[in-house]
């Protein structure tokens, strides 16, 4: 079967070629366009290139400047970068330096005036202290709210809002200077600075519970003798791990994110975390399988037994049976059972297990 396109004569010359004559074929306009922006494109590649040359010591890497409409690549110049603020990005109406990227929370703090901050907590604690506490930070035992997570303070700029308030809105109010509220407003945000910086907080000595108390505890109403001693696995605790270290271990019976598995990898044995839960799987035949879980849901269980192979199993109901051991069971049993005096008492008394 023929095809019904055929070609009945000499391909006819296009828009993009034009044919002089008898001889070859000449390029169009739109061919030429293409060569020239082309061209161009290369131009530029070349200039950008001699741009990221390798330079002497003490050159900067050069820039261009915009192109104008002379003809020719403008001229390439090595220009000094412009330098960041060194206090950040500008300071807030009450002297608050803002967030720069390499400031510190402790620097974040010297952008307060220590002289303003000073007057604003004298004339505070002598007006307001009685109400809100020396600090602005209200609590038990005051009448007034914390000021440090007061909206009003927090939208404050230059003292406007607190005086403001202080003049209409206080009951009853208050008469302030315009220096004492700037004052008063300075001392306020430099606090809510330190409060929302954690850099700028510091552990501070915790062993605060009674050691003899926690030995009772810890042989007593907790039960711990029944899993460590300290003879055995907690010798020397002491000496290995700081307060919060302590503190860890009593309320979740391990430190760090290292996690409650075992094993290296799939299908290589390896060591098993004290902390890691086991489970013995029996099979409807009556055969068990034991291995550390890796995963049970309703619908399947895998375990990697103790030659580091993983096993798997799909369940139905209560088929297999699943009997799951976890060391950490008696720590998570006593964790809505504890006090703080429990905490800071076992904390204090492994702490003299040296």
């Amino acid at each position: 079967m023929r095809s019904r396109i055929g070609r009945t004569g000499p391909a006819k010359a296009g828009p993009y070629v034009r044919k002089t004559g008898a001889g070859p074929a000449e390029a169009g306009p739109y061919l030429r366009r293409v060569a020239a922006v082309t061209l161009a494109g290369v131009c530029l590649a070349a200039a950008s290139l001699a741009g990221q040359a390798s330079l002497p010591v003490g050159r900067r890497p050069s820039t261009l400047r915009p192109f104008e409409n002379r003809g020719a690549l403008s001229s390439i110049e090595v220009r000094e970068p412009q330098g960041r603020p060194e206090q950040g990005r500008g300071t807030t109406g009450s002297g608050q330096a803002g967030r720069g990227d390499n400031e510190t929370g402790v620097d974040r703090l010297r952008a307060f005036d220590p002289a303003a901050v000073e007057r604003g907590r004298t004339v505070f604690g002598d007006k307001c202290g009685s109400c809100h506490r020396p600090n602005g930070r209200g609590g038990q035992g005051f009448a007034g709210p914390d000021l440090i997570r007061s909206v009003l303070v927090l939208q404050d700029v230059n003292g406007r809002q607190i005086g403001a308030h202080l003049q209409a809105g206080h009951k009853p109010p208050i008469p302030l200077t315009s220096p004492d509220i700037s004052d008063i407003a300075t001392f306020l945000h430099r606090e809510i600075t330190y409060a929302a910086e954690r850099t700028n907080y510091q552990l501070q000595y915790v062993m605060t519970g009674n050691a003899r108390a926690g030995e009772s505890y810890f042989n007593g109403a907790g039960g711990c003798n029944r899993c460590h001693s300290p003879a055995g696995d907690l010798k020397g605790i002491g000496s290995r791990y700081d307060g919060p270290g302590l503190q860890a271990l009593i309320a979740f019976g391990t430190v760090g994110g290292g996690g409650r598995g075992g094993g290296r990898g799939r299908g290589e044995a390896a060591g098993v975390s004290r902390t890691a839960r086991r489970a013995t799987v029996t099979l409807p035949s009556g055969e068990t399988f034991s291995g550390v879980l890796v995963r049970l849901t309703d619908f399947d269980v895998t375990i990697r037994d103790d030659a580091g192979r993983p096993r798997s199993w799909l369940r139905s109901g209560s088929t297999p049976k699943v009997q799951v051991t976890d060391p950490m069971q008696g720590h998570i049993d006593l964790l809505p059972k504890y006090t703080d005096a429990d905490i800071h008492n076992l904390a204090a008394y492994l702490a003299t297990l040296k």
